[in-house]
């Protein structure tokens, strides 16, 4: 639900400039990869895939090529959507041959489908647009099978693109059209091909899209600019001036400029600037991922910036550099309450490089609330984080609990690995709770679903985590050194990940004790409503560990400094979960703005505007800090 409506709101623009350089050989030789390391592999060896998988990764390349189902009609995709046994058979036979030769044929389709989708827009900018118009309608879409009935989509597309971006408050009608435009026609491109075999090399990574969203909504293949991307939200951190743009049509605006960056540095621009050229080539109408580009390089290079202000047109020279993105990756405050305060930590994902870590980071304020003041306890926040680091997840649990193990995970092999927690030092033995939502997913379930399991936190928020219980092993692990392959990468599903108590969040999710909702906790977020998930596991509880998967040797040296001081389940938080529940229940009752919030969710309408969203997460949040002083008072 939430990828079609935010494909019908943006149109779905794909990260790359251009395609990357692929051969119909180099495109089999990843999807045999990929299939051969993915957990239900299996399934497909020696290449005789089965007509159920061939089925899906024909629909989940008809998707790449139109997900808005606005350029191809019914009669054109049928036999690709609803293949007989010919087509199945056909695809097997070319694709050990290495002949891609029915994908070829319905891109040329989506080529004539472009033509037709761009005179029809013609039609959708002089119609008056419905007003009667639902983002529901546009869930698990049929495809149309007339000209005209596409420009009525079409239309209706557009009447909710419009409606959504007054709701929240994008910007004025015809900039945003325009926005619209723009992006369509790089997309359109992108298919099209600016250059000699640009389509074919387009068409090759749809195929291996397609490969990996027929296995599981994780694995997933990324060109080379989307590979940098995901690395730039992995490690949060990033070389080039340090400046957050946003395309005006006329340039790129800078929208901020973040804290200790070259642009902020500089002191010669200002946020409200607009780029319009680097290094004397005008920007205007690039994709502003392709400026981006332009703008990042290698530290310590120079780039020239010509920018506008006003009528002002002027010349910058910045020195790139290292930018860490702290405000994506962690915050805090705290809060009186008795004779100390309450600290406060917001964790937006689980990360390491070499010079700080999520952990480290995490310590650093446990350190500087107990300077500050008495800390009573800790509210740790996981609400959007969707993960990060494995590794960083069990050393976040370390931070509160003794060694132990703090999760085991089951590979493609079906071979069972525990991964323990060795740190003596704790950061908190007090008071914790941890705020979740239905976002949030992987190691972050493992932190909020280990550190229950021991008995040491109490979890609240919405009733389930998001169930991202698979892991992921990644060809960019390679890529750390700067140089990503050409050809693309990928990371593919090897395994499913457990808790202390052998249960995974895998498509099920974690429970919250105390359920305080939030302004996602009725929508359709979580990996239960994926089309092809990991099926739930299971395996058995681990709170002793007897070491059974080291190796003799290292495990007779283990148990001298380890065994003596490990983590032991506790029971003492489930006596005072019951009171702080109904504590809770009580409060959200009496609460006529939190009640005026749950009414908008129960109807299935989201706040209209990012500050009703924004003001629900933080009634959340405060509701959370009162559950934590129950808890502080019930525990004392």
């Amino acid at each position: 639900m939430i990828r079609t409506f935010f494909t019908l709101l943006f149109l779905l623009v794909t990260l790359q400039a251009k395609p990357p350089e692929l051969t119909p050989h180099d495109a089999k030789l990843k999807i045999d990869e990929i299939l051969s390391y993915h957990i239900q592999s299996s399934e497909f060896e020696g290449g005789n895939h089965s007509n159920t998988f061939i089925t899906s990764v024909l629909e989940e390349f008809t998707h790449e090529l139109d997900p808005s189902k606005s350029y191809l009609l019914k009669g054109e995709v049928k036999s690709i959507v609803e293949p007989d046994e010919k087509t199945l058979n056909r695809v097997r036979e070319e694709f050990k041959k290495e002949n891609f030769s029915i994908f070829s044929e319905l891109t040329e389709k989506m080529v004539a489908g472009i033509e037709r989708h761009r005179r029809l827009e013609k039609r959708v900018a002089k119609a008056i647009l419905p007003e009667d118009v639902e983002h529901e309608e546009f869930i698990d879409m049929e495809w149309v099978d007339s000209e005209e009935a596409l420009f009525d989509r079409m239309l209706r597309i557009r009447a909710l693109q419009i409606q959504t971006s007054q709701k929240l408050g994008l910007e004025d009608q015809d900039k945003f059209v325009e926005r619209l435009k723009k992006n369509r026609l790089a997309r359109e491109e992108e298919i099209l091909g600016k250059e000699e075999g640009d389509k074919l090399k387009q068409m090759l990574a749809f195929v291996i899209k397609a490969v990996c969203n027929s296995l599981d909504s994780h694995t997933t293949y990324f060109t080379p600019q989307e590979a940098s991307q995901f690395l730039l939200s992995v490690q949060q951190r990033l070389v080039g001036i340090g400046a957050e743009l946003r395309d005006e049509l006329t340039g790129f605006k800078i929208m901020r400029l973040l804290d200790g960056g070259p642009a902020k540095r500089c002191k010669e621009i200002k946020e409200g600037d607009q780029i319009i050229a680097v290094n004397r080539e005008p920007v205007i109408g690039y994709h502003i991922i392709d400026a981006v580009s332009l703008i990042r390089g290698q530290k310590g290079s120079k780039v020239t910036l010509t920018m506008l202000r006003g009528e002002e047109t002027f010349d910058v020279e910045i020195e790139r550099d290292e930018i860490v993105l702290d405000d994506f990756r962690i915050e805090s405050s705290s809060i009186p309450f008795g004779a100390g305060s309450i600290g406060y930590i917001r964790l937006y994902s689980f990360y390491q490089d070499p010079t700080s870590s999520s952990a480290d980071d995490i310590t650093k304020c446990i350190e500087n609330f107990k300077k500050e003041n008495k800390l009573l306890g800790v509210v740790l926040d996981l609400r959007e984080n969707a993960g990060g680091l494995l590794s960083q997840a069990v050393s976040v649990c370390g931070l509160f609990v003794k060694q132990g193990i703090m999760a085991s995970i089951k590979d493609n092999f079906g071979e069972v690995h525990h991964l323990r927690n060795f740190n003596k030092e704790i950061a908190w033995d007090g008071p914790l709770m941890i705020l979740t939502n239905c976002a949030t997913a992987s190691a972050a379930e493992i932190v909020s679903g280990t550190l229950r399991d021991y008995g040491r936190a109490v979890v609240v928020g919405d009733t389930y985590t998001f169930g991202k219980g698979s892991y992921q092993s990644f060809t960019l692990d390679a890529a750390n050194n700067g140089t990503i392959n050409p050809q693309g990468e990928y990371k593919v599903t090897r395994g499913i990940y457990y808790t202390v108590s052998g249960k995974s969040p895998q498509l099920v999710g974690y429970e919250t004790d105390v359920v305080i909702p939030g302004p996602l906790s009725t929508m359709k977020i979580g990996e239960r409503f994926d089309k092809k998930p990991v099926p739930n596991d299971q395996i058995d509880p681990n709170f002793e560990d007897d070491l059974s998967d080291i190796h003799p040797l290292q495990r007779l040296r283990l148990r001298k400094f380890y065994q003596t001081n490990m983590q032991k389940k506790s029971t003492e938080l489930e006596k005072v979960i019951p009171t702080l529940q109904a504590n809770a229940q009580k409060r959200i009752e009496l609460n006529k703005t939190y009640q005026n919030f749950l009414k908008l969710v129960d109807e299935k309408e989201p706040p209209s505007s990012r500050e009703e969203m924004e003001s629900f997460a933080e009634l959340q949040k405060e509701e959370a800090f009162s559950a934590m002083k129950d808890l502080i008072v019930l525990t004392n």
